[in-house]
């Protein structure tokens, strides 16, 4: 009898037009609340993940689409070595991302937000790769120009770093510096 996990990633293909490459220069755009404020427990690569998916997002959205990738682009993305093993880990990385909880702490309204990453996370067993951002995040990720607080970076700058705490402490430092570094910006926090 065949084991079906052999036979999962067995089609490493690439669905998508775009050229990895030209993505890690895209960009990614959150609400400043999603960063200082929102409370999580993704570990690095879910951290990139989500910057990954946030930044198919296009500015003039006005809902979330489903973002259509795979698992070969994810790896290629991301930078990781393209094997059955990393498309597994990333399949579970999807699945924890769709279960784990975000808190997100709203000042205006005085009001925590309690909910998942995504609405909706489909793997195909040739590597096809389709997910939903839950519609909560309409506030933090659409329309921000219109808002204003926002924060803009390159997925590539979060790709290189290794380790959650880098991706945190990179992502507070590109909040506080919304002059463009014409003052200095102090992070204070507690490890």
């Amino acid at each position: 009898m065949l084991d079906k996990r052999n036979l999962l990633w067995s089609s490493d293909r690439n669905f998508n037009k775009d050229d990895f490459r030209d993505q890690q220069y895209f960009q990614v755009a959150e609400h400043n609340d999603l960063i200082t404020k929102a409370r999580h427990d993704l570990n690095s690569r879910e951290l990139k993940i989500m910057d990954y998916v946030i930044s198919k997002i296009k500015p003039d959205d006005e809902h979330f689409n489903v973002i259509k990738t795979s698992m070969y682009e994810l790896a290629n993305v991301l930078e990781l070595k393209r094997s059955g093993r990393t498309y597994s880990q990333l399949a579970q990385n999807l699945e924890d991302m769709r279960a784990k909880p975000i808190r997100i702490y709203s000042e205006a309204e005085r009001r925590i937000t309690l909910t998942g990453w995504f609405e909706v996370v489909d793997v195909w067993e040739n590597g096809q790769v389709q997910v939903k951002i839950n519609e909560r995040f309409a506030p933090f990720l659409l329309q921000l120009k219109d808002k204003g607080h926002y924060t803009q970076y390159f997925l590539a700058d979060t790709v290189k770093l290794k380790s959650k705490y880098s991706i945190l402490l990179y992502k507070l430092m590109r909040e506080a510096d919304k002059d463009n570094g014409s003052s200095i910006a102090i992070v204070q926090g507690t490890p």
